[in-house]
């Protein structure tokens, strides 16, 4: 029950108090039921009432009424006017932006995910994972193998997450949180439920996804609007299933996010990541050295990486620039790097009727689609890994990662242009026309019955079915999680655009 100690929201009149057995903090209640507000006496009323709603003019109001004594900045939400308000076009409600990333990741994710894994005695809480359940939690993290460029491998939530930083909860709500899911539904449904809302809107705010790509401006709006949907369900569990000391400042913030979308675009376009990052790059450059200059420094060591990516772009790999005298060139094996879809290192001369003997219509056909000439007159190199995109994907042929995979994926044929079907690579090709320097480049899939455009199990058989198909058709890395029997589970990898 709350008690008298009112503190307004910066962004609203919204209120919250402070509550018998949950400390002395301050928490924003009324998602699920109206609640009594000092702004409107006599009245109850709900977080998301219009009244409550601030823009610039209601912002400078209240300002104006701190700094004449009339208001206690606490109930106000503020401590007088910003300097930045003297500026004509500058919007005190909107001009500072709702730093998403700390707000959602060291708030509302922490504070989750330590609420359910929290420590006890004698009988589990309810909405708390038991503890043979964390042990289970912790058998499944074990099976868990990763592309080779995913960052920062998963390391226990149970008993490591107080090491994590914001790359681990990021990847976890994106990826790994998926081999909780049947515990926490069989254990704890409503943190379940809860979880599922919540993780739906850090998917939206802070991931970027193909399937946003070509969507039209009411698509798009349907999105955000779902996404606010889903915070609000959120909190709405929260506050009548979970506990109020998850009802933070963080969480009343959230409710915002869609009004700032609308207002500033993309919130994963506006965050904060991009000041740490730099800090990040000044700190590498720098270490422990001592200069005398050291924006001088930075600013070299910032054109010498520019004059390399340069010479990257244009060589794209240092076996293409002049070798030594007496050297054995092998242009001949490698890819020309003029695509962004290329084949990568040296690769393996092969015999085209003996690597293809059974598909040999398969290969024909594909030849036919993109090229005048046969496919007799094509020399055929065999390789384990390519470029697709800007990512590095290998082959089951490539073995110099052995705890980390990236040949799984997903991928679509033109016959199913709008199907994801999931598959391992087992070679990359390049068919070479020596004279017209043509070049046809594709890959061998094993595909595994049984996925769909929305399933997420897989049934994985011994006689799997190879295809040949361009490299094109590849979408994206997943992670294939083993279940029970021959099932595997599919694992989205980190999304495209991560900032």
């Amino acid at each position: 029950m709350g008690v008298k100690s009112p503190r307004s929201g910066f962004r609203s009149l919204f209120e919250g108090s402070t509550f018998e057995n949950a400390g002395t903090g301050t928490y924003f209640t009324g998602y699920a039921k109206p609640v009594e507000q000092t702004f409107f006496p006599g009245e109850k009323l709900d977080a998301w009432d219009k009244r409550l709603a601030l823009n610039h003019k209601t912002s400078m109001d209240l300002a104006t009424r701190v700094e004449r004594k009339e208001l206690e900045p606490n109930k106000a939400g503020r401590h007088g006017i910003t300097l930045l308000a003297k500026l004509p076009a500058f919007d005190t409600h909107y001009g500072f932006l709702i730093p998403a990333a700390h707000l959602i990741i060291n708030g509302l994710l922490k504070g989750f995910w330590y609420y359910v894994l929290m420590d006890y005695t004698g009988a589990c809480p309810r909405n708390v994972l038991p503890n043979r359940a964390r042990n289970e939690l912790t058998k499944r993290g074990k099976r868990l193998q990763l592309p080779h460029d995913m960052g920062r491998p998963y390391v226990d939530i149970v008993k490591k997450k107080g090491t994590w930083v914001m790359e681990n909860w990021l990847h976890w709500a994106e990826t790994f949180c998926q081999i909780s899911h049947p515990l926490l539904e069989e254990h704890c449904p409503d943190s379940h439920q809860a979880w599922l809302h919540l993780r739906a809107a850090v998917r939206h705010y802070l991931c970027s996804f193909d399937e946003y790509d070509n969507l039209s401006k009411d698509e798009v709006d349907q999105k955000r609007l779902e996404a606010r949907d889903h915070v609000r369900e959120y909190a709405k569990i929260v506050e009548t299933k979970l506990t109020v000391q998850l009802c933070t400042m963080n969480l009343r913030l959230a409710q915002h996010l869609h009004d700032q979308e609308e207002y500033t675009g993309w919130i994963k376009d506006s965050m904060e990541f991009w000041v740490e990052r730099e800090v990040q790059r000044e700190k590498k450059h720098v270490k422990d050295r001592v200069v005398i200059m050291p924006e001088t420094f930075l600013g070299n060591m910032h054109l010498l990486e520019c004059a390399v990516q340069n010479i990257e772009n244009d060589v794209g790999d240092m076996m293409m620039l002049p070798q030594q005298p007496g050297t054995i060139s092998d242009h001949q094996l490698r890819d020309d790097f003029t695509s962004v879809t290329r084949l990568l290192d040296k690769g393996e001369e092969r015999v085209i009727k003996f690597d293809f003997k059974f598909r040999l219509g398969h290969l024909r056909a594909l030849v036919s689609k993109t090229s005048k000439h046969s496919l007799d007159e094509f020399t055929l190199l065999r390789f384990k890994s390519a470029s697709l995109g800007g990512k590095e994907f290998t082959s089951k042929a490539y073995s110099r990662h052995q705890s980390r995979c990236s040949y799984h994926v997903c991928f679509r044929t033109t016959d199913a242009p709008s199907e994801d079907k999931y598959g391992d690579v087992v070679h990359y090709y390049l068919l070479h026309h020596r004279v017209s320097n043509e070049r046809i480049r594709f890959c061998e899939l094993q595909w595994f019955k049984g996925s769909g455009v929305r399933v997420q199990h897989v049934h994985k058989t011994p006689e799997e079915t190879l295809l040949v198909l361009p490299l094109e058709c590849i979408r994206r890395k997943v992670i294939f999680y083993p279940l029970e029997s021959d099932h595997i589970e599919i694992l989205p990898c980190p999304s495209k655009g991560r900032l």
